[in-house]
């Protein structure tokens, strides 16, 4: 999958990250992509995924409490969430 095709739609690329298909690496190249990072659906695809890698996730964190009830997230990136949480100050 090429991220950057001039003719791609945002709805195809969230598609893509929620699919099986989706890797790391797949979901590292559109984290990076400056035309697809800041894209909030993006963004929320990439963390619920269990497939991406701790940088992303970390990263395009945003609303961290709405994440730990995402069933899809695996301990590690459950762990993640709890640790941001409370170096913010925060209860998990």
């Amino acid at each position: 999958m090429s991220c950057f095709g001039p003719y791609l739609k945002e709805g195809a690329v969230h598609q893509f990250i929620v699919s099986a298909a989706s890797n790391a690496e797949s979901i590292s190249m559109i984290a990076r992509s400056s035309r697809w990072k800041g894209k909030p659906n993006i963004r929320l695809a990439i963390r619920k995924n269990p497939r991406t890698p701790a940088i992303w996730f970390t990263l395009f964190l945003g609303t961290l409490r709405e994440l730990l009830s995402v069933p899809r997230l695996t301990g590690t990136q459950k762990e993640l969430v709890r640790q941001a949480l409370s170096s913010r100050g925060g209860k998990a």
